[in-house]
């Protein structure tokens, strides 16, 4: 399967992380038959819970990215915060039923392919926690065997509350403890199974913690997860709660990051932006490319100077990265261009609704803006369309694993516009 950066977080987000005692000990010879109280008995129930709570340093690699960040986790759910290159803060959710992320103040609640991956996986890895399981009467525990590599491991498939397998947890054969997992699941369009391997393991919070966790989906590797300076505490559940959407007419100063995009030029009304983002994507992809962040308008001639539809000429644009302006000359020929955002200090304008309506309208809130605050534009303007039907949804560190579009009524789509300010 062919990765791309896009939001990153197909989310395998390791929202639990596989357990293993900190040396070989036999297991209670009552527990023989059964794996996961064998586990529990050899590391202690108590231990397993307070150990699945914690606050770490976060890094994951997928498509030759790698995004380093905070993690706050509790069994069965997780939370990721970092920078990304443009500048914005990002917050990334998964858990069962909870499944969003936050780009600067836009909040991208995740589609329905994205949850139900989420929801699944992190039902299974809060499994893996055991612990759980032992909590959770809906959730039915099978032992079996599965070879993997070439081992056989005994293993536990795990059935949800409507008895279907949610996934197998794998152990080690000699200590009866979680060391992978196996599971069903779609990305990307595609459905197949999704392999994880756990490793590197250190002790912390009493019990010794897999510190790297690696993904194959349909046998191709998918992403790589490692965790350090784990720091057992609380974590409080209102962290996973998703926040309010902005406001309709938000205006925000803030400093921006160089972009690099490939762009195609739009001239007359913004009714062909959907397909001039089409024709960008087919263009990328067939040069190996995956989008890196969510479609960009540059209104070379556009409101609030040229109102007239006819007379618009708007480059549109998908941020690619620098790889772009290191290929040989020639490489961007015909109708695909590519371009480069400078970095600075910017006020953003939000909006809340069709794209052509927030067109029309936030340049004069972004004037009005400058004015107040005694300063003035620069250049032409610069919009951001996320929660829109080609929004590949690049901005969060799983996103590499699912490139669905979102398929947001376009009334709640959002639209953040620049005024680089004198």
């Amino acid at each position: 399967m062919k990765l791309t950066s896009r939001s990153w977080w197909a989310i395998p987000l390791a929202a639990g992380i596989a357990v293993m005692s900190c040396k070989k000990v036999e297991p209670p010879s009552t527990a023989n038959d059964d794996p996961m109280v064998a586990s529990i008995e050899l590391q202690g129930l108590k231990k397993l819970e307070h150990a699945s709570a914690f606050s770490a340093i976060y890094a994951v690699t997928g498509a030759g990215v790698t995004v380093r960040g905070k993690l706050k986790h509790k069994a069965g759910a997780m939370r990721v915060e970092h920078v990304i290159p443009y500048g914005d803060r990002v917050i990334e959710v998964a858990a069962q039923g909870r499944c969003w992320r936050q780009r600067g103040q836009v909040v991208i609640p995740c589609d329905r392919a994205e949850s139900a991956h989420a929801t699944r996986l992190a039902s299974l890895l809060e499994a893996a926690w055991l612990w759980p399981l032992k909590q959770r009467p809906d959730r039915k525990v099978t032992a079996t065997k599965v070879d993997l590599a070439g081992k056989t491991h005994p293993a536990l498939t795990i059935l949800g509350g409507t008895g279907q397998p949610l996934g197998t947890l794998l152990f080690d054969p000699a200590n009866y403890l979680v060391v992978g997992l196996r599971m069903q699941t779609t990305l990307g369009g595609k459905t197949g199974e999704l392999v994880g391997t756990f490793s590197a393991f250190e002790k912390s919070c009493g019990i010794k913690i897999a510190g790297k966790r690696e993904y194959t989906f349909l046998g191709q590797p998918l992403l790589t997860e490692k965790i350090s300076g784990v720091l057992c505490e609380p974590i409080d559940d209102d962290l996973f709660a998703q926040p309010p959407q902005v406001k309709h007419g938000h205006l925000k100063l803030k400093h921006k990051g160089t972009t690099d995009l490939v762009c195609t030029r739009l001239r007359g009304p913004l009714t062909g932006v959907d397909a001039a983002i089409g024709k960008v994507s087919s263009g990328l992809s067939a040069k190996g490319f995956g989008p890196v962040g969510a479609p960009v308008l540059i209104h070379e001639k556009g409101p609030p100077r040229v109102k007239a539809p006819g007379r618009l000429v708007t480059a549109v644009c998908l941020p690619v990265g620098k790889r772009a302006w290191v290929m040989p000359e020639g490489t961007w020929t015909g109708e695909l261009f590519v371009k480069q955002v400078v970095g600075d200090e910017v006020l953003a304008a939000f909006g809340v609704g069709d794209v052509i309506k927030n067109t029309g309208e936030l340049p004069g809130l972004l004037l009005a803006g400058a004015r107040e605050r005694k300063r003035k534009q620069l250049g032409v303007m610069v919009q951001i369309l996320y929660l829109y039907r080609e929004d590949f949804r690049s901005s969060r560190p799983h996103g590499a694993l699912l490139d669905e579009a979102a398929e947001t009524p376009p009334d709640q789509r959002v639209s953040e516009m620049h005024a680089t300010l004198e």
